[in-house]
């Protein structure tokens, strides 16, 4: 969960992921958001997102000749809002922007640590008897492949009777499955990224002090998430899963590479609460 992914269905949202081994890293980050909402008629749902996410790394036999101390906890703070209109029965957009301060809060904010997360997708409705499909297209901006960029927005999805759905597309693609009134299952792939400004100087064995040096993250995310409704809006979640093309970066402030951390592959495991006043976890998801 990160502001660089958009907005959760949920309207409070806390996870706790644990990545074990990445070659000589290991790192766990926890995150808390909350989406409030207000409706309007027609479907129409304007809101906002307050997200928290502090992220811990421990270096094991990695040296860089730098002060590891640094970088070894980053944070990100975003207050967005989002706002989601109906046309018709068969056209939607959904608009989303958000402030970013992404950085290892060493010294005071400056706006070196802000960047910006945003989107806007149009979305064209077919609805069926018993399955319903959407073409979704629009354009991204964010951190979610590293260096804040443009990105494309681009997919398929819809529903399979009462209790399956699906997403084919660009940045994601995930399938869900209800299960009785409690249970989901949701396999999923995504890109997740993060780009951190390290406030302050780094020393670099003697040579010229390193100035606002940045720290690039970027993953590819298969994962398989269970969910748990033990309560009417309170469900748990435990996700399992596998980041592949992992990419850990030092950077200098021209965003030069100054040193690769060799990450590897590596699996996690997330754990959470969140607060859902939808029945089921997708359900009115676009």
């Amino acid at each position: 969960m990160t502001a660089q992914k958009g907005i959760h269905d949920d309207i409070a949202r806390f996870e706790y992921r644990m990545v074990p081994s990445a070659g000589d890293i290991s790192w766990g980050n926890y995150a808390i958001a909350l989406t409030p909402r207000i409706a309007f008629p027609k479907n129409n749902v304007l809101g906002g997102q307050f997200l928290y996410e502090k992220t811990m790394f421990s270096f094991f036999d990695t040296t860089v000749g730098l002060p590891i101390d640094s970088f070894e906890e980053i944070h990100q703070i975003a207050a967005g809002v989002f706002y989601r209109s109906n046309f018709s029965n068969a056209w939607g957009m959904k608009v989303f922007f958000s402030p970013v301060i992404s950085s290892n809060l060493s010294q005071s904010l400056s706006w070196d640590d802000v960047q910006y997360a945003g989107s806007i997708a149009f979305l064209k409705k077919w609805i069926g008897e018993k399955n319903d499909i959407g073409f979704r297209f629009g354009l991204g901006y964010g951190a979610l492949f590293g260096e804040p960029d443009f990105y494309p927005i681009l997919s398929v999805g819809g529903t399979l009777g009462n209790h399956m759905g699906y997403r084919l597309g660009f940045p994601e693609t995930h399938v869900y499955r209800n299960i009785g009134e409690r249970h989901q299952v949701n396999l999923s792939v995504a890109p997740e990224g993060s780009f951190t400004n390290l406030s302050g100087a780094l020393n670099d064995n003697g040579l010229p002090n390193l100035n606002d040096a940045k720290l690039e993250y970027k993953a590819l995310d298969i994962g398989l998430e269970h969910t748990f409704r033990i309560q009417p809006y309170l469900n748990t979640l435990v996700k399992v899963g596998y980041l592949t093309e992992n990419s850990l970066q030092l950077l200098d402030e021209a965003t030069v590479m100054l040193n690769d951390f060799d990450t590897n592959g590596s699996v996690y495991i997330t754990m959470g609460l969140t607060v859902n006043l939808n029945k089921y976890v997708h359900e009115n998801n676009d």
